[in-house]
């Protein structure tokens, strides 16, 4: 079964902590650029909801289409592989698609 793709912005490296933090605003500002949520001197608030994921060493940008899917709540961490299962969530539903086929479900597609 192909995987159908999801907005993510190239995860990219994060500037070393010596560099300016202009550097990584620079970054930030292109993911933003190009999953199409504006930048905040365009916007007060994202033109679509998105999640943030960074380390030490990298960052990810995901837009999302939405929050929830099948009882799910997803966000940043939801990406990063961590799910929380609460009364609503339909766990033979995450048993039969999987994980992936969650973060689809709420991830927009690229373009």
């Amino acid at each position: 079964m192909p995987v159908s793709p999801i907005a993510i912005s190239s995860c990219c490296r994060v500037p070393p902590a010596s560099a300016p933090a202009a550097e990584l605003e620079e970054l930030y500002l292109q993911h933003s650029q190009d999953l199409g949520l504006c930048s905040p001197s365009q916007a007060p608030v994202p033109a679509h909801p998105y999640n943030l994921l960074f380390d030490r060493d990298w960052f990810m940008t995901v837009r999302r289409r939405q929050e929830h899917w099948a009882g799910y709540s997803i966000n940043a961490l939801g990406f990063a592989g961590y799910l929380l299962i609460g009364e609503q969530s339909d766990r033979q539903w995450l048993q039969s698609q999987g994980p992936m086929a969650l973060l689809r479900q709420v991830a927009a597609e690229p373009g």
